[in-house]
């Protein structure tokens, strides 16, 4: 028998308590508590009181939006609230929370919530509960918010989905001073959208990319006037982001590592903002396709697994059957028979293939002319470059850079 939507949310607000900290509130339009799972709510009232949160909720349910909404108060704790629907219209809105997304001064806090006039007593209450608050990623935090909104609509909501308020909009003004020292909750969710996509391979990444790379502003201080250096701030911490995603997703860490010091040497190299920018496609482009490789080789064996990734972190390098047979310990012989019959090719035409697909990357994110990218793949000459790259496209590198800009 199907549960009512009453029983699914009952069952919902005791199970995420049984692994976090976490409480379920349940308001109507006006938010005036219905019923919840907390047991200190004028605590829990109060801390949702701050930063504009309620004022912010009331404003969302008035644009009736479909979407969940992230809530965050000024000394760092979270709510995620969705929402019920009646004949088009909002009637009960749904919260979990209070967490923290990252640790959290306890000092800070405290000149905080000074700041904020709380007598002394209040203010060391109120320590200790925070003490009590679970602090969890943001990326599993939102997890928990597709459960919620699962349970509500018996619908999956993507990262994405996700609606939150600006850091004006938490703190009142943009330059507050407790603004700064953490991400913006608009960054990361891009990121982990983003993020997410790399770990699970997904080759349609591109909405998600342009989110994060509108939301860099995080990476310097507001004050910052030195653009190029902040921007390659920006792109450093994708590059790490992703390294540590793309692991997540299967590629072995020696490879990721090498692969996002490589971008990292590349971001300090780069002598134009339009030529950091192209960075953001290439890296991104770059940590999907691993992913989304090892994902769809299932029935390739970890050691040639390996031996794919080897190659394709080293591909300026001059690669030969021996230095790669023996990152797995195999014999030449062995390694060459294994690695045919599980790829579909020998060592030597995978790297070849390898070096195609990432100089099609290469002529697709960046204007590098045909004798740079060449020299970057490790090739001698632009003449034998062509060479290699007609044999598998059955078209010059020109030809294919002008096919895919029309």
């Amino acid at each position: 028998m199907e549960l009512l939507l009453s029983q699914k949310l009952d069952y919902f607000s005791q199970l995420i308590r049984c692994g976090q900290n976490l409480f379920y509130f349940e308001y109507d339009t006006d938010l005036v508590m219905i019923k919840t799972s907390c047991d200190d709510v004028p605590t829990c009232s109060l801390f949702f009181s701050l930063g504009n949160c309620q004022d912010y909720l009331r404003e969302y349910i008035a644009k009736n939006s479909l979407k969940p909404l992230v809530l965050t108060n000024e000394i760092g704790l979270s709510w995620i609230c969705d929402f019920e629907f009646a004949s088009g219209i909002i009637c009960r809105i749904h919260v979990i929370g209070p967490v923290f997304n990252s640790d959290v001064s306890g000092r800070q806090l405290e000149q905080e919530l000074f700041r904020k006039g709380f007598s002394e007593a209040a203010r060391q209450s109120f320590i200790k509960q925070i003490d009590k608050m679970p602090v969890l990623p943001i990326s599993t935090w939102l997890q928990f918010g597709q459960m919620l909104h699962y349970a509500i609509t018996g619908e999956k909501a993507e990262i994405s989905d996700f609606n939150c308020q600006s850091s004006k909009e938490i703190f009142g003004v943009a330059d507050n001073s407790m603004a700064y020292g953490q991400p913006l909750t608009t960054t990361w969710l891009a990121e982990q959208a983003a993020m997410q996509m790399i770990e699970e391979g997904r080759l349609d990444y591109k909405e998600a990319l342009g989110r994060l790379t509108k939301s860099v502003e995080f990476i310097a201080p507001p004050n910052e006037k030195d653009q190029m250096r902040k921007l390659k701030n920006a792109n450093i911490s994708l590059v790490t982001l992703a390294t540590r995603a793309a692991i997540r997703g299967g590629l072995d860490a020696e490879s990721a590592y090498y692969i996002g010091n490589f971008y990292i040497q590349k971001v300090e190299d780069a002598g134009t903002l339009s030529e950091l920018m192209k960075l953001n496609t290439e890296v991104y482009d770059d940590f999907v396709n691993r992913v989304h490789k090892i994902k769809t080789q299932s029935d390739v064996s970890p050691a040639i697994q390996a031996c794919c990734g080897y190659i394709e972190a080293h591909l300026p390098e001059k690669l030969t059957l021996k230095v790669i047979a023996s990152k797995v310990n195999y014999s030449e012989y062995y390694m060459a028979q294994k690695f045919k019959k599980e790829i579909g090719m020998s060592v030597t035409g995978y790297i070849k293939s390898q070096r195609v697909e990432r100089a099609k990357t290469l002529l697709r994110s960046t204007n590098r002319s045909i004798a740079e990218i060449a020299e970057e793949l490790g090739y001698c000459n632009a003449s034998y470059f062509n060479e290699a790259f007609k044999s598998v496209e059955s078209m010059t590198p020109s030809e294919f850079r002008a096919t895919w800009s029309k």
